[in-house]
């Protein structure tokens, strides 16, 4: 019983140790460290996002458009709840739209405002399987063009 008591206390002082000591610090902190302006494309530095990946996902039937924001007051323009974004298959040159069932809504999100460094998402319909891996699409959202994108 006592080597309980003895155990439980050396248990007590090593978390309050590992507590007291925290986590290790680093001298940049990566949440606060802007987004290098030399290293954006053109497109990326006038739109403000940009585009992490494009892939087929719910077994073909839906196409995943995942995008960075860099510069929230310049991609305030995509959290408008009125544009109906959509995707060009370009090989058949078919409009693919985003669905938005009753119970849950339009399957994108719409914040009221971006915030930068995250990763926001718009899933279109793409039914019968038309998009495929290896073609390049074109995402159209108001003035914003994604062109020749190739999905992963």
């Amino acid at each position: 019983m006592v080597l309980v008591r003895w155990s439980f206390l050396l248990c007590l002082m090593w978390l309050a140790g590992c507590a007291a000591a925290g986590p290790p610090q680093s001298s940049e902190s990566s949440a606060s460290a802007p987004v290098v302006q030399d290293f954006l494309s053109p497109a990326e530095q006038a739109l403000g996002v940009r585009v992490e990946a494009i892939r087929l996902v719910s077994a073909g039937y839906m196409v995943d458009f995942r995008f960075r924001v860099l510069d929230s007051q310049k991609a305030q323009p995509l959290a408008d709840r009125r544009m109906h974004p959509y995707l060009v298959h370009q090989k058949t040159g078919a409009y693919l739209g985003i669905p938005a069932p009753a119970k849950i809504g339009s399957l994108r999100q719409k914040p009221r405002s971006y915030y930068p460094d995250r990763v926001y998402f718009m899933l279109f319909a793409n039914p019968g399987g038309l998009v495929k891996q290896g073609d390049r699409v074109t995402v159209v959202a108001g003035d914003y063009r994604f062109e020749n994108l190739v999905v992963e």
